[in-house]
């Protein structure tokens, strides 16, 4: 298209149209590196919509091949860590991913620098409207869910996967492996893993359906955890008014439950020593063994 460069009447100037009206600059990242030699994977300080799943050789991207021209696919599959960050352009670039040597480091900044950035875009991008305060004097909450930027994992299966302060809609596929997890906020989705230790803070909910070992948990503020699959081992600390719901079997349970949170498991447990103290409230629907301590306003339901 040629542009004239006649001089012609300025027109006034139009109201400014709302940010969210134009179109959104988007930016995308690829990169595919070996497993590190921790051993495990690593995202930290990251929010958004974030997906993990196994490597298989199925999901080996075009780009991976032609880096590591393996045509073993399946020893390809049990080594490669794809990673595609994408996302609203600035954002990507504030986010910008380097491989470690335990996965991957986003550029460091502050949590304050990180909430100003945020709270930027997020005007830039929606106006000054219910958002304006959102990040002001607390975690960056669920809204991480609602932010354009995406970013997509494979894993080889078995690889631990460690989760640092991070928030927003994260799903965890089949990995049979090590989640650690610590939630500033949003909300966690995991399918078969090994064993789990969450730390969940403010708001976050973790929803983990076929854990197959032992799980060690802790919930503050108002977080919610949903545990199913053959729990080994059960280790809990609730405080404020975290709740927690276990469905799955437990072979032996140590929690520690105050303030006003509440501890519900649906299966029999074998052994169980409770500490409650507070208001708060323990329900085990059947135990063989229960030890532990109670003040006189908690309660603890035992069949």
């Amino acid at each position: 298209m040629r542009v004239s460069t006649a001089t012609a009447p300025r027109p006034a100037p139009a109201a400014p149209e709302r940010p969210s009206s134009a179109p959104m600059a988007v930016l995308t990242r690829i990169m595919s590196i070996t497993v590190p030699r921790s051993g495990r994977f690593q995202l930290q300080g990251l929010i958004g919509d974030i997906h993990v799943v196994a490597t298989t050789p199925e999901n080996l991207w075009e780009t991976t091949l032609r880096k590591y021209g393996d045509s073993d696919l399946e020893r390809l599959a049990r080594h490669v860590i794809q990673i595609k960050l994408s996302g609203e352009r600035e954002l990507v670039r504030t986010m910008m991913p380097r491989p470690t040597d335990f996965g991957v480091e986003f550029e460091s900044a502050s949590v304050e620098e990180k909430q100003n950035r945020m709270r930027t875009f997020l005007e830039n991008l929606l106006g000054r409207g219910p958002f304006g305060g959102l990040f002001s004097g607390r975690a960056f909450g669920a809204y991480g869910a609602h932010l354009p930027l995406t970013l997509q994992v494979t894993v080889p299966r078995g690889t631990p996967l460690f989760l640092r302060d991070v928030t927003g809609a994260i799903t965890v596929g089949n990995l049979e492996g090590e989640v650690v997890a610590k939630l500033l906020g949003g909300v966690l989705r995991a399918g078969r893993i090994s064993r789990a230790h969450l730390t969940l803070n403010g708001g976050s909910k973790a929803f983990l359906t076929d854990v197959r070992g032992p799980v060690d948990l802790m919930g503050f503020g108002s977080s919610r955890t949903y545990l199913g699959g053959r729990i080994s081992r059960l280790r809990a600390v609730l405080e404020n008014q975290a709740q927690a719901e276990v469905s799955g079997t437990v072979g032996s349970l140590l929690a520690e439950v105050n303030g006003t949170s509440r501890l519900d498991l649906k299966q029999p447990v074998h052994e169980a020593h409770c500490d409650v103290a507070d208001s708060a409230h323990v329900r085990l629907a059947r135990v063989h063994r229960l030890t532990g301590t109670r003040t006189a306003a908690a309660r603890v339901e035992a069949h």
